[in-house]
């Protein structure tokens, strides 16, 4: 996912040489009232937004199982030859409640709680570092934070200070980023939580998102509509007898 994230960040910054010339077709397109179709950026948008959401789909799963992953970052989740996701590197991968340390953290994609003391880390720590996955995605592979130095990270922290979210990411899609980073650990919303968020009609919409899949309706028991097709075969049944004798 990060090379793919460095290669549309590369992309953009050639088209940049050309956007004013864009602009100007654009702008002459308007004008004569041509229409057109569905823009990269609206693509890229649709494209962001799915990858969000698998990674979202895989942690909670992982959560499910009461797995912390504990090394979420964007060079961690593939993408296949289709470009879905896939969250790999368990290596530092625990179950909840162990006390098993490593010694070894992403300091910039880690938890403050965490940067504490590596005890402290829980399935909430995941969201953390999952919120900055965002942060990476909507960067275009981005460093977080690279503007402060490894041994001010938590001290920056602490103070309250945090991310800003890409301007490219849809509003929702940055108060989810917030909610992600708050403090205590507790106040975090779990993977369940998220993925309902993200799934959501109004989610979907204001993130330029559309989901073509139909929606998913709860099971019930359709009685009447039954009674009736019951009804309408015996009609005919009947009708069909009365006819041959």
């Amino acid at each position: 996912l990060l090379d793919y994230l460095h290669s549309l960040n590369r992309n953009t910054k050639v088209k940049g040489k050309m956007e004013e010339r864009e602009e100007e077709k654009k702008e002459k397109k308007e004008t004569n009232g041509e229409g057109e179709g569905e823009g990269e950026d609206h693509v890229r948008t649709r494209e962001f937004y799915r990858f969000v959401s698998e990674i979202v789909s895989g942690m909670r799963a992982l959560e499910a199982k009461h797995i912390q992953h504990r090394d979420l970052a964007a060079r961690n989740i593939f993408l296949t030859s289709r470009r879905e996701v896939k969250i790999g590197d368990f290596g530092l991968s625990r179950a909840e409640g162990s006390n098993f340390t490593f010694g070894l953290i992403s300091t910039r994609w880690t938890a403050p709680e965490v940067l504490e003391s590596e005890a402290n880390f829980t399935l909430r720590s995941d969201v953390w570092s999952f919120g900055v996955v965002m942060w990476e995605i909507y960067s275009l592979g981005s460093l977080p934070y690279s503007d402060v130095p490894i041994r001010e990270l938590l001290p920056y922290l602490s103070s309250g200070r945090r991310l800003i979210p890409p301007s490219s990411a849809p509003s929702n899609i940055a108060k989810l980023m917030r909610m992600c980073w708050e403090m205590p650990a507790e106040s975090r919303p779990t993977f369940v939580k998220l993925d309902f968020y993200l799934n959501g009609p109004s989610m979907r919409s204001e993130s330029g998102a559309y989901d073509t899949r139909p929606p998913i309706l709860p099971i019930k028991p359709q009685l009447s509509s039954t009674s009736v097709s019951i009804s309408s075969a015996s009609a005919a049944h009947a009708s069909w007898s009365a006819s041959t004798k």
